[in-house]
């Protein structure tokens, strides 16, 4: 499942190029801070991996651990790696 969402997200920046991307980075974070999980995991993708916006691993880290704490499944994934 973990590869799906980063297919995912590799897949619209190959379809729709990195503005795209860059414009739905705001959106992620938006829906993060109010409170929506499968944004701020997907958020914290974007931040690791530096796409549509500047890279931050040691936030995403962050953002991984507080997610797999609260039992996000994906989250934990990375949190064993």
């Amino acid at each position: 499942m973990l590869e799906d969402t980063q297919y995912l997200i590799l897949n619209l920046i190959w379809l729709v190029g990195n503005t795209a991307v860059e414009l739905a980075v705001p959106i992620f974070r938006l829906a993060c801070i109010r409170g929506n999980t499968d944004a701020k995991y997907s958020y914290a993708q974007l931040l690791q991996a530096g796409h549509g916006t500047e890279a931050d691993p040691i936030e995403a880290a962050k953002m991984f651990t507080e997610l797999a704490q609260k039992g996000h499944p994906y989250a934990q994934v990375i949190s064993l790696q």
